[in-house]
């Protein structure tokens, strides 16, 4: 008998830019990597006649078993690398979200927006301000990739007002990456990390904050995606409501920046949201920066994680999480040698 049915569970629309593996024979989806560990499902492809897809968590074996996400969508659990098969991108007929929980919903925003799809990431581009509004990305666990860094930024012929690197020129203000350069490059490929060099991605940042503490959540985001194997990162500006700042080139001078990190934790969403100002000092504390997703919410109009359900989505967004697997403790700096220059800005003007 054809086999054709395709069984996949995802709990939440999140599975994004992952493998999978087909199930070959029946097979048992253990708790943890080892085969007297409690037995959480078993699949019979060849009783049911059908073609069992499974998405992966991690790109990495363990003890020779594949982290999978169960059929029925609660979790996640380990199968033996023997009963399946592993492939890279969408198992057939599938088109994942892109993004856990969707993508973030901007419609509210009165500025021009134009969204643009990257291979690794995603960014909602603010026409209007001449800045990514948000940008949207997953990273897993490092593939190994070293990949040079670009010497100059690149205009984004897909955006209206083709803002170039030398819109940032003596400004004082650094190009501060959204989806960060190393981080995608070493999870995603060089060619992915060049992406992040449009300037669809960048936003003004003062070189304290760029290269230091900024710089820092990045290096720790690339730890918490090694420790559980997929994280969820929507990066933006925030601006001043009353009044427009600009640089002398025109692009609009954000007075903060917002991250939230998703990862799952026994199934269910663990969300860290963080407000920077652009006077964040080197060192400060990440337990200092952390928000909600309803404040973030509130100072940019965008909706995020609309596509959880609604009860799901009204606690993740509501809590100031205090889980220390954050590792909240952390001082945020680097050993980059940053330092500040002159700045060039225009007088700020009130809105209308």
């Amino acid at each position: 008998m054809r086999r054709a049915l395709l069984i996949l569970m995802c709990i939440f629309p999140a599975c994004a830019w992952a493998n999978y593996v087909e199930v070959k024979r029946s097979a048992n989806i253990y708790a943890s990597p080892d085969r007297n560990a409690t037995i959480l499902e078993s699949v019979h492809p060849e009783k049911l006649s059908q073609q069992i897809y499974l998405l992966t968590v991690s790109d990495k074996l363990q003890n020779g078993y594949h982290k999978i996400r169960l059929l029925n969508g609660s979790g996640t659990g380990w199968v033996y690398k023997s009963r399946v098969r592993l492939f890279s991108g969408d198992p057939p007929g599938v088109e994942r979200s892109v993004f856990f929980g969707g993508l973030p919903n901007d419609s509210k925003v009165s500025d021009q927006i134009s969204h643009i799809k990257n291979a690794a990431y995603a960014v909602g581009y603010s026409e209007t301000k001449a800045n990514p509004l948000w940008s949207a990305y997953q990273i897993g666990t490092d593939q190994g990739h070293d990949c040079p860094r670009l010497s100059r930024f690149l205009t984004d012929d897909r955006t209206l007002i083709r803002t170039t690197h030398d819109s940032y020129n003596s400004s004082g203000y650094d190009r501060g990456h959204m989806a960060p350069s190393d981080n995608i490059g070493s999870r995603h490929g060089c060619d992915s990390q060049n992406e992040t060099y449009f300037m669809s991605n960048i936003t003004p940042q003062l070189p304290s904050l760029n290269q230091k503490s900024w710089l820092g959540l990045e290096m720790l985001e690339a730890s918490y995606a090694e420790q559980v194997g997929n994280i969820w990162v929507t990066a933006g500006p925030i601006f001043d409501p009353v009044w427009l700042n600009r640089l002398c080139s025109g692009v609009e001078l954000p007075v903060a920046f917002y991250k939230i990190i998703v990862k799952e934790t026994d199934g269910k969403p663990n969300v860290l949201a963080v407000i920077f100002t652009q006077q964040t000092k080197p060192g400060t504390e990440l337990s200092k920066l952390v928000t909600t997703v309803d404040e973030i919410e509130r100072r940019t109009e965008i909706d995020f994680l609309s596509e959880l359900p609604d009860d799901i989505e009204n606690q993740v967004e509501s809590s100031r999480t205090s889980d220390d697997s954050w590792e909240l403790s952390t001082k945020l700096n680097s050993n980059f040698a940053g330092a500040p220059r002159p700045t060039c800005v225009d007088k700020p003007i009130r809105r209308e």
